[in-house]
């Protein structure tokens, strides 16, 4: 049986890093690569299958961007019953990868992570993974397990050997001795094994981890020319094939890849954000989202692409180079008698469309504005990724929440806009720490931070969540500049009647029932010369909680969990969620002038049954609406929208 190496992931912007997936020839299935935000989402698009997932191999270094989709993809693991109790890196980003770990202490784990990070040698039946270090970055040799010659059964016939316990001495390599006194040995009826093949994964951010591995890389692999001992065998391994994952910061590609074919000579994938357009890899939600947009095109974005590309030399690609796309799929044969072979996966790419992204700056809206970027809860799937909501007022903006991925998304609605928007935010607001709520929200932070740096006016970025995000943050960051952390406790209503006052706006809590340190939130934007005051509310995760509605009083936006619908009482009970009825109960008491309903659970594929909620009839006087991705909307729009639900149901059914 062959063993099968594809393509998990590649460079775009709905997931930033590459990584591949090998299928073993007995079937334990192992990640290398980097696990940046997306990955997740890919995979399960993919149908990667993850039940025979052994190990993971981390490349590169771990900085956020490329392992910050790690503990999303190690929670869905461990809640299938997968438990990854290793992470490999290379000895130059051991202690940073156990830093990594321990950070992971003080999220809210409904199932904890059980992990550690080695740097050793890994061996089992398969394959015998070696660990490399340039410049701190890890890169690996993999060594595939030669394939125990084929027993000879007529062979050992003809010697005389009689079936049952002598054949099976002689395949556990012991000698029989016959009757007549003859000795017959293994090699008597055992073929040659097959000679094993190498693979190199390595990965050079910098330019400083290339030129040492170009320095480097002959004497190690002259010291494993030979298969190391614990393989039991003295066969040379033979190098088949490298994937070569370059940085953004290395220029200069074709020099670079004549350097590692001259002194290699086997196949090289390459990886370089340069190599590749950028459509959409989500075809099935773009296919979902385009149907919305086509009914209403007010209301649902056209996603940003690009097609700038430099495609590879036809000189280089002539020796066996070419670029690691989605559809990349090699057969590594064992058999050196066989040739390994690249063969076509089926996985179309979505068509790139070069469209110019709709930004409107807050200072030109007409009124606040609400971008639902996530609506899901737990983990993202086809349709829906996990929460997160942007509120827009004249006077800036804040992300309420922030899963997974809601920079790619954003990116996605404003592609080279995308600073534009994150500049004018004003707060990073953080309800409690499962992490489906905030791991998204590092990286806005850190691109906020880079922005700042290139201007010469600086703006500073409120940070409010939980005291253990606020220690999350800090760890992470590689300064705090330009950012002012706030303890959500310390805008508890009873600590401050009046809120934490900032210049533009006010930030009050009070404690949602959920898990310990989650908050709701009341968030006064101020009046402006332009534009009225505007109170939005916004639950998080919680139970119905009269203090909340008492909190956010005449709220004109409340934007609330709806986890659960009507027939699952029970269960929203016993996971401290809300009810669709629920969540409008409070809005009715907090007399809120209008109601976003979202955090949808993901056990609905759709949308669940909303009964007469959204007909003619209904007898809630507020306008209320469902949330769908990355739908985009002014608050005068909520009447609409909500009378478009049968519609975008009917649309959804048709799917």
């Amino acid at each position: 049986m062959s063993t099968y190496i594809q393509c998990l992931s590649r460079i775009s912007t709905d997931v930033k890093q590459p990584s591949i997936y090998l299928t073993s020839k007995n079937g334990p299935r192992y990640i290398f690569g980097t696990i940046g935000e997306g990955l997740q989402r890919l995979r399960d698009r993919r149908s990667f299958r993850t039940n025979r997932l052994t190990a993971l191999f981390l490349t590169g270094t771990t900085e956020w961007d490329s392992v910050s989709g790690l503990p999303g993809l190690l929670l869905c693991l461990n809640s299938r019953g997968v438990a990854i109790d290793k992470l490999y890196v290379g000895d130059g980003q051991l202690e940073n990868a156990q830093e990594m770990v321990n950070s992971w202490n003080l999220f809210k784990f409904h199932d904890p992570i059980a992990t550690e990070p080695v740097s050793e040698i890994y061996e089992d039946g398969n394959i015998q993974v070696i660990p490399l270090n340039f410049a701190g970055s890890s890169s690996f040799i993999l060594n595939m397990k030669p394939l125990r010659g084929k027993f000879l059964a007529k062979k050992a016939i003809a010697l005389g050997v009689k079936p049952g316990k002598q054949f099976g001495l002689l395949c556990n390599k012991q000698e029989v001795v016959l009757e007549n006194g003859v000795v017959v040995k293994p090699e008597d009826v055992i073929e040659e094994p097959e000679t094993p093949a190498k693979v190199l994964i390595l990965d050079l951010p910098t330019e400083s981890s290339l030129v040492e591995c170009l320095q480097q890389l002959p004497s190690h692999l002259n010291k494993l020319k030979k298969r190391p001992a614990t393989l039991k065998s003295d066969l040379e391994a033979e190098l088949h094939l490298c994937y070569l994952f370059l940085g953004e910061e290395l220029k200069d590609l074709e020099h670079i890849l004549e350097k590692f074919h001259t002194m290699l000579q086997c196949k090289i994938v390459v990886s370089h954000k340069s190599l590749y357009a950028d459509p959409p890899l989500f075809n099935e939600f773009v296919a979902y989202q385009s149907k919305f947009r086509a009914e209403f095109p007010r209301f649902f974005p056209l996603f940003y692409s690009k097609n700038a590309e430099t495609h590879l030399d036809p000189s280089l690609t002539a020796k066996g180079i070419e670029v690691l796309s989605l559809q990349h799929s090699y057969v590594l044969e064992h058999n050196t008698k066989k040739e390994s072979v690249f063969i076509p996966e089926t996985f179309p790419e979505m068509e790139v469309t070069d469209v110019e992204p709709n930004f409107i700056p807050c200072a030109s809206l007409s009124e606040p504005q609400v971008i639902t970027l996530g609506t899901g809860a737990s983990v993202p799937t086809k349709y829906r990724n996990v929460i997160s909501t942007v509120v827009r007022h004249r006077s800036g903006s804040a992300i309420l929440d922030a899963g997974e991925a809601t920079l790619n998304n954003l990116t996605r609605i404003y592609g080279p806009r995308t600073d534009e928007f994150i500049d004018e935010l004003q707060l990073c607001y953080i309800s409690h720490m499962h992490a489906d709520h905030h791991i998204g929200m590092l990286s806005i932070i850190e691109r906020f931070q880079q922005i700042q740096q290139q201007k010469e006016t600086k703006k500073t970025l409120v940070v409010a969540g939980p005291k253990l995000y606020i220690n999350f943050c800090k760890t992470w960051l590689k300064s705090v500049t330009g950012v002012r952390f706030v303890d959500n406790n310390s805008c508890l209503l009873r600590y401050n009647p009046d809120g934490r006052v900032f210049p533009d706006f006010s930030v009050k809590t009070c404690p949602a029932i959920h898990c310990a340190s989650s908050y709701n939130v009341t968030i006064d934007f101020f009046k402006t010369d332009t534009a009225q005051n505007f109170r939005v509310s916004y639950s998080g995760d919680t139970r119905p909680n009269m203090e909340f509605a008492k909190l956010g009083s005449g709220s004109d936006l409340l934007i609330h969990e709806a986890t659960h619908g009507d027939d699952l009482t029970e269960e929203a009970l016993a996971k401290k969620h809300s009810t669709i009825s629920e969540a409008i109960s409070v809005a009715i008491e907090m007399q809120a002038k209008s109601l976003v309903l979202t955090h949808i659970s993901q056990r609905y594929p759709r949308l669940p049954d909303v009964g007469s909620l959204f007909d003619a009839e209904n007898p809630h006087s507020m306008p209320l609406c469902f949330a769908f991705d990355t739908m985009t909307f002014g608050l005068s729009d909520i009447p609409e929208l909500q009378s478009m639900v049968p519609k975008m149901s009917e649309l959804m059914e048709a799917e």
